[in-house]
């Protein structure tokens, strides 16, 4: 028997969520794998949302029981075994290399010299060579990987020498805008 409303079977862009009885776009609906197939799930993410609210509200002992569970295991910590694969495969390096170069910057990012927070400090390397400069917070590798995407050393320090004078002369470049808008009007 054929499944889904009678209206969006067979669609590429439609869905019907079986929780609020609406025709929705297939994107509003979060994809699965089962047995090597993707497939969309049946409820919403909306409906799917507010079913985990309420059934976090109805459940705070088992809700509680899950979310210890997880810290316990730590999943959004990169650590173990995936955690050690990633550096050898990524970078060539093992989890003592990681550890010895950490300790040699003293724990903080080797940038903005700031201890790590949530996450742990990312592997720095020059993207042409693969040779590794060293750990970074997230917020100064995503930094510096957008700035030098593609670019040579020079035009890097150009940029940043830019960026420096934007910052310290910004009454001069916000009385420039003001003017200039003045002059549209």
């Amino acid at each position: 028997m054929p499944r889904g409303h009678p209206r969006t079977r067979g669609s590429p862009r439609y869905k019907y969520c079986l929780w609020c009885k609406k025709i929705k776009p297939r994107s509003a609906f979060s994809l699965r794998m089962s047995a090597g197939r993707k497939y969309s799930e049946a409820y919403c993410k909306l409906c799917k949302k507010h079913a985990t609210e309420k059934w976090r509200e109805d459940n705070p002992e088992a809700h509680a029981e899950i979310k210890k569970s997880v810290r316990e295991k730590g999943y959004w910590k990169r650590k173990g075994p995936r955690w050690e694969d990633h550096l050898r495969r990524s970078f060539g390096i093992t989890a003592e290399d990681y550890n010895r170069t950490l300790e040699f910057q003293g724990g903080v990012c080797a940038i903005c010299e700031e201890p790590p927070k949530k996450r742990r400090l990312a592997v720095d390397h020059d993207h042409k060579t693969g040779e590794i400069r060293g750990l970074l917070c997230w917020r100064c590798n995503h930094t510096l990987g957008s700035l030098e995407r593609g670019r040579d050393p020079e035009w890097l320090v150009e940029v940043m020498n830019k960026i420096i004078e934007y910052v310290t002369e910004y009454p001069f470049y916000k009385a420039k805008a003001m003017a200039y808008s003045r002059k549209r009007d």
